[in-house]
């Protein structure tokens, strides 16, 4: 490492790669060292931080554009369940309802849906089961 002086801006040869510029006369190669590991490390982990806050988006994302259910799955769990409430049997206001919720890991499958009428499905809410 070395500098050299030009109106009061100093140069630094770091590795004899890189010039950095400075205007203090009073450092010393470790000083421009530390500054230099100090700046790489701030960039690290602002750049850390843009990735993390950018996953977050996309999964974000991801979870508010909700696959629909089939039409062929809903026609199966409409005949397999008889066009009725599971719970009470009614025929009135009917919804798809997830047995695992989607926001605990469930999915669109036969498996995990099941006719409920609006008042069941409300009281169920979120919840398993």
């Amino acid at each position: 490492m070395s500098n050299r002086s030009r109106a009061g801006t100093y140069y630094w040869l770091v590795n004899l790669e890189k010039v950095y510029a400075v205007n203090d006369a009073d450092l010393i190669p470790q000083d421009v060292l530390a500054l230099l590991n100090e700046k790489a490390n701030g960039r690290r982990l602002q750049l850390e931080k843009a990735h993390a806050l950018q996953a977050m988006a996309t999964e974000l994302d991801r979870k508010a554009r909700r696959e629909p259910i089939p039409q062929d799955v809903k026609i199966t769990i409409w005949q397999r369940d008889g066009g009725r409430c599971v719970e009470c049997s009614s025929n009135q206001d009917l919804e798809f309802d997830h047995i695992i919720p989607l926001a605990l890991g469930g999915s669109n499958t036969m498996r995990n849906l099941q006719l409920l009428c609006a008042v069941c499905n409300g009281r169920k809410g979120a919840t398993l089961g």
